[in-house]
């Protein structure tokens, strides 16, 4: 973290210090800003449900960095959407910029991410464009939008596969085949990952694991 703040401070005129944030600070913004994960009164409390929900959040966490707002007249002060910084590896996509999430440009980013991912008919991107930019300062690689993107996708689909009659569901798994191909993933666990599960169960008539990710993660 000292390394990256570091080369943040050299790459930013304004001389952010990310020396005092605590190395947890940038995950925890992440977890709360960009995922905004569902709880829903009724969602079920088991411990696999708890580990899937975690799951899903730690997709979009890497490549976010919070980094305190420069207060200038009462207005947080920013030079445009590219930091200069890249990613070196670890959590971070090496070789990646982080992005500005506070910058208006960072709009035109996730607009051009949406264009990789077209949505079933009566389904939008609206909610998702309307949290940028974001009133907080948070350092983002455009993986990480592109998870963001890739969920609210997902969602859409399984919630049309729900909702849908036979020949909807058919139409629709084609495409529920193909999440798991997306290329914005970043998928930790071994085996079988989690839209492969989803895409497997639907293929057989199933809903469980898909209900179980619509409530988690698409509220």
């Amino acid at each position: 973290m000292k390394h990256f703040a570091d080369r943040l401070a050299a790459a930013d005129p304004l001389r952010v210090d990310l020396a005092a944030l605590p190395d947890e600070a940038g995950e925890a913004l992440a977890q709360e800003i960009l995922m905004q994960a569902s709880t829903m009164e009724n969602e079920t409390t088991t411990g696999r449900s708890r580990r899937r929900r975690g799951y899903v959040v730690a997709l979009v966490t890497a490549g976010a960095i919070a980094v305190p707002g420069i207060a200038v007249a009462g207005v947080v002060a920013y030079q445009g959407m590219h930091s200069g910084v890249y990613g070196d590896g670890g959590e971070a996509v090496a070789g990646e910029e982080f992005l500005y999430t506070d910058a208006p440009e960072i709009v035109g980013v996730i607009r051009e991410l949406t264009a990789e991912f077209p949505l079933p008919a009566g389904a939008s991107y609206d909610r998702l464009l309307a949290r940028y930019p974001m009133t907080e300062r948070v350092l983002v690689q455009r993986t990480a939008l592109g998870q963001q993107v890739q969920i609210t996708a997902a969602c859409a689909w399984y919630q049309d596969w729900l909702t849908g009659d036979a020949g909807r569901r058919a139409t629709d798994q084609h495409t529920i085949d193909a999440v798991a191909t997306w290329k914005y993933w970043v998928f930790a666990e071994s085996g079988p990952t989690l839209p492969e599960r989803i895409a497997a169960e639907t293929r057989s008539g199933k809903d469980t694991t898909l209900k179980q990710y619509l409530a988690a993660n698409c509220s």
